[in-house]
Formats: structure tokens, sequence, C-alpha cells
């Protein structure tokens, strides 16, 4: 067998370990339980994977993040490894041929959510395959106190009984000390070794700012600071908006969020991947499991909802380890509202109840049937029928997915179906009388051979491309064939898919999840006043504030975040040089103070400061349109 040195070698093209990664990795093989705490970046999946591959039999890799596990399988396959993902239903014929695969076609990994071990059979034909370890990713999902727990975790324990001399590995890139305790017992991890990467980022700087004006922020954070960079919004229409704006100003931006279909996702993704763009404008939908690591800049237009997400996410810049920046930019009425947001996501057992059982209606799903199904649900026709808000609907769908009730897939799609429901000569006689739609119905026989048939999926993208005009031109035609009833066309639209993992049994199933509801609620409010604490806090070292959350204690400020900068002594103005500078640039155009600030690397109230005093000495004034230009003597 390779060592683990040349294993990532061969695989990674890396020369060698980093951080805990060789310590994780020595203690695994030797089959010691271990507890791995790393940040976001730090090259989690390289302390499980390069063991699993050191040794004969499957990785078990356990993980509640469907669209990471997906990413990791299609990377391990594309080195030549061999991976399986099992998410979503499958019926019990296609699980008994993949089982069979996976006993006898030498797979090394296996990636499960653990809602599959709610299934007793499931489990029992886990119990038939060599399983070689046990990988708990996201580990914070089996602690009660962790951020994100999901009692379907809580099942991970049966395996040890089922795999006894197997030894576990649980990851998270967040754990205080609380939660490690009790992750340790909850996986029944016997004399773990606990790794803790340093979670203090020394190439990050962190500032805090203040303001009315966030467009005007952004665009001069982005002026000043060159590189790529990712822009945090609240709103999926906050991201069309601010790339818009962006690239109006000569700033190359793109955006993403969930409610985008795949293709116009994966196209603006690697856009910014390639650097074909510098900008992505994204909701927090956006950046697990993607590796890029010359991000230079992470912008937050607002607070997120808790320390845990703007930790992980603000440390997605600078994974190269160079000296890159975060800013958070906030009022105080973002503060209210993202306060608001998250009272909507607090959830009553009542609301829970009601909109299972309307969720449940609006599917068409019958009592005791729905196990297996997949639905697909428009969340704006579903929340305006009901009168509920999309918030509220979200948080309660997310609920009922930790708690195993049904695996959602948050990916906007549609379906177009067609047929030509009249035969084939009087469709070529309405062509020879009217040649408004005839290219069309043409490209859909040459390129639908069944259509007369039956009814077939189509696509109005290809048609378009095909008839070389727009998809808005060939839906109106479809729509119109339709009319004058020559075609059957059906369009469904859908914001995510849900699969019943359960049979609908409305009260009963939620009256069991009553104190897990209850729990998360609580915990939700105080996530959000211990984020609120720390942009309101002006005293405390912004990294050390973050880092005592996570209980790892940090001696020294960080003397470059901007609480920390705030602190210090002010360091002498060059006042002269840069009213000098100021000078020279208003001499070869009027500019206003906002102009200035994007070219002149000053905090505001400096600026004007120093502004004031040019005018009171005679030197500007200001013109008719509120320029700053040289005053004539």
């Amino acid at each position: 067998m390779s060592t683990p040195e040349q294993l990532l070698q061969q695989y990674w093209g890396l020369p060698s370990f980093r951080g805990v990664q060789k310590d994780a990795i020595s203690n695994f093989l030797l089959g010691k339980d271990t507890l791995v705490l790393m940040p976001t970046g730090g090259g989690k999946s390289i302390c499980y994977q390069i063991p699993i591959l050191a040794q004969d039999g499957i990785g078990l890799v356990i993980s509640p993040l469907v669209a990471l596990m997906k990413d990791q399988v299609n990377a391990l396959q594309n080195k030549g490894i061999k991976a399986m993902q099992l998410s979503g239903y499958y019926s019990e014929e296609d699980l008994i041929r993949l089982f069979d695969n996976l006993q006898f076609g030498n797979y090394q990994f296996l990636y499960l959510a653990p809602e599959r071990l709610l299934n007793a059979w499931f489990v029992e034909k886990l119990s038939n395959l060599p399983i070689s370890s046990i990988i708990v990713d996201e580990a914070h999902c089996v602690s009660q106190w962790g951020h994100d727990f999901r009692p379907s975790f809580l099942k991970i324990k049966e395996l040890r009984t089922l795999f006894p001399k197997i030894p576990v590995m649980a990851l998270t890139a967040t754990a205080t000390k609380l939660v490690q305790k009790d992750i340790q017992e909850q996986l029944a991890m016997k004399e773990a070794v606990i790794l803790e990467s340093e979670f203090y980022r020394s190439n990050l700087q962190y500032h805090f700012l203040e303001t009315s004006d966030k467009y005007f922020e952004l665009r001069r954070l982005l002026t000043q600071n060159t590189g790529c960079a990712i822009v945090y919004v609240r709103t999926r229409k906050a991201t069309n908006d601010i790339a818009a704006y962006l690239n109006l100003h000569n700033i190359k931006a793109t955006y993403f969020h969930g409610g985008m279909l795949l293709e116009e996702k994966s196209r603006n993704m690697e856009m910014w991947l390639q650097n074909e763009t510098r900008v992505m404008v994204a909701t927090n939908a956006f950046g697990m499991g993607i590796d890029k690591p010359d991000v230079r800049m992470v912008i937050h237009v607002q607070p997120s909802e808790n320390v845990e997400n703007y930790y992980q996410e603000s440390g997605r810049a600078g994974r190269d380890g160079k000296e890159s920046s975060c800013f958070l930019l906030f009022s105080e009425q973002d503060l209210h509202h993202q306060e608001q947001l998250v009272k909507q996501q607090i959830i009553p057992k009542e609301f829970l109840q009601k909109m299972y059982r309307q969720l449940c209606s609006h599917l068409q799903i019958a009592y005791g049937e729905g196990i297996g199904q997949t639905y697909a649900l428009e969340m704006q026709s579903f929340a305006e029928k009901y009168a509920w808000k999309i918030s509220t609907i979200t948080s309660a769908l997310q609920f009922i997915e930790r708690q195993g009730i049904v695996q959602i897939q948050w990916q906007a799609m549609h379906h177009e179906k067609a047929q030509i429901v009249l035969p084939q000569s009087q469709i070529l006689e309405y062509l020879h009388q009217n040649s408004t739609n005839k290219e069309l119905l043409l490209m859909m026989m040459r390129t639908y051979p069944g259509i007369f048939d039956h009814v077939c999926e189509v696509s109005r993208e290809y048609l378009a491309k095909l008839v070389q005009t727009s998809t808005d031109i060939i839906a109106q035609k479809l729509q119109n064939l339709y009319a004058v009833g020559l075609i059957f066309y059906e369009y469904q639209k859908a914001d995510i898919l849900i699969t019943f993992l359960e049979v609908r049994e409305d009260d009963y199933t939620i009256d069991r999840t009553a104190k897990y509801l209850q729990q998360q609620n609580q915990k939700r409010l105080d996530q959000w006043k211990a984020m609120e604490q720390l942009v309101l806090q002006t005293k405390t070292c912004i990294p050390q504030y973050m880092l005592h959350y996570f209980d790892q204690p940090m001696e020294q400020k960080c003397g470059k975040c901007s609480h920390c900068l705030t602190s210090q002594k002010s360091k002498p103005i060059k006042k002269e040089e840069i009213k000098k500078n100021i000078i020279q640039l208003i001499q070869q155009k009027p500019m206003s103070s906002k102009e200035l600030q994007l070219v002149l690397t000053l905090e505001q109230y400096i600026l004007l400061e120093i502004l004031e005093e040019l005018i009171e000495d005679n030197f500007l004034a200001y013109n008719a349109i509120n320029q700053l230009q040289i005053k004539k003597v």
C-alpha cells in the first residue's frame, strides 16, 4: 500500500500536509477515534480521504450536505477513485443492485446522508459491506448544543455496535468545548484524540463599517482593493441588482442564488472560478465546497444570522495564505431587520402542524401515503395560497428536513412537456396555410420523433438555439400553438423538489419532533444575540471575540482589525501631503467628495476634515453640481 505522503502527491499533487492533517491521518490509521476541529478551507476532507485510500475496504462518510457530498464524489471519480453517493429515494430493487456493486465493485468511498440510518433494512445491508472506517462530517450536527442539530445523527452511534473495531473520525469547523464533549459521547468515541487547528488566521483582516450607502462603499472597497471577491447579500434580488450596479461601474461581476436554474448557476460559477469575472455576488447558498484559494476579499452587505455562518463565510477569503480582507457593512436598520427575520424563523408547533398538513394537501398526498415519492413545489404559489411568509415556510421545511421527515433538493428547475395532437397530414396542411410557426413545428417534429404518439420532454432553450431566436419567443409560440389546439403543452416551474422519507401522519409526525423545535427556536435567538453583540461592540478585537465564542482563547489582539485600529493611538496624518494630492486631482477635473474617496485610501471623516480646511483656506470651492473645484481668485 502507498504511504499517506505518496497518496497526497499522487492524487492531490501536494508536496506535504499542513496543520493537523498528518497527525489526524496517523492516529486514524492506528485505529484511534479522532475528533478534528479545522476551520473552513483548512483541508478537512484530506484528513479522512487519505487514510481510507491507504487501507482496504470502504470508507463510510456521513454528511448532511447533499450538494457537498456530490461535489466530493465527483472530485474523487475524476481522480479515478471509485466512490458512490446515496441520496434521494431509491426503490428496494435499486438499492439491492447498488449494494451488490458496493460489495463486489472495489468501491472505496460511500457517502450517505444520516437519514439513511433511520431505515433498519438499509442498516442491515450496510453491515454486510467491508467497511474500513466511519467518518462523520459536520459532526456538530450530532450535538443538541451545536448550531445545526439533527436527530438523525444520533443513529450513527448504533453503527458502532455493528462495527465495534472500526475507528470513527468526526470533523467540524466550529465546536465549543461543550459541543466537543457531546460529540464524543453521542458517537461513543473511546479515548478520542482531539486535534484542533489554529482557528485564528493571521492573513485575514476584519473590518466592520457602519454606513447608510452600501452601494458606494462596495464600489469604493472594490476599486481600492484588487483581486477576486465574494459579496454576500441577503436576498436573491439583491444578487442581481448589485452585480448590475458593479458592472455599470466597470467592476466585472456575476451573481449566484438558490433560485437559479442549474445551467445558469454552472455558467456563472465557471466564469468566476476562471477569473473571467472578478466579483461573485451571492446569497449564503454559495460557497460550500468551493475551493478557490485566491479570494482576496469577502464583503458582507448585511450581518449574518449567527457567528458560525459569518466565521465560515468570511473564512473563504485568503485560503492561499496571502493577505486578504473581510468587510462587514451594516446600519442600525440592518440589525433591526435581521432580528425581525430571525423572529420570523421562530416556528410555533401549531404553525408547523398546520403547514405540514397544508403542504401534504397542496401536493395531494393522502394520509398514510407519500413515502418515497418526490414532488415539485413552487414556493411563491404555495405561500400565496395559504398566506404564509416564504421565509417562515423555508425555516419550517428546513426543520422537517433535519428531522429526517423529508429530503429537499433546494434547486430551481422547470419541466416542459409537449405533444402534437393532430395527425401529421393535418399539421402539414396547417403549415402550408400558416407560415408563422412553420420553422418551430418542423424542428419539433425532427427533434422529438415520438411527439405525435406520446408526450415528450421538450426544452425551450434547446429549441431556441435550433431556431436561432430567444427562449421568450419560443415560449410564446408554444403557448399560441397550445391555444389553437395543435399541441398539448405543459410548463411546470419549481423552486424545490421534496422527497418524503415517511408516510403522511400529520400531528403524529410533528409531535415527536416538538422538543427539538423548542430547542432550535431558543438557539436561533441566542445565536443572533451573539452576532449582534459582535457587530455592536467596539472594544474587543474582532478575531478575538469570534475565537472566544468558539472557546478558543486568543491572548494577543490581532492589531489590524477595525476595532484594534480604532483603539490604537492614531498615527500622525501627513495632511500637507494629502492636500497636495487632492489639489492635483482636482486640477485635472472637478470631483465630488465621494469620487475623491474612491481614489484616496482615507477614512471618510479624515477626508472631510481635510476638505473643510482646504475650503476655509480658499483653495477649493463647490460648483453648481456639488463638485469640488479649484477656487478662482
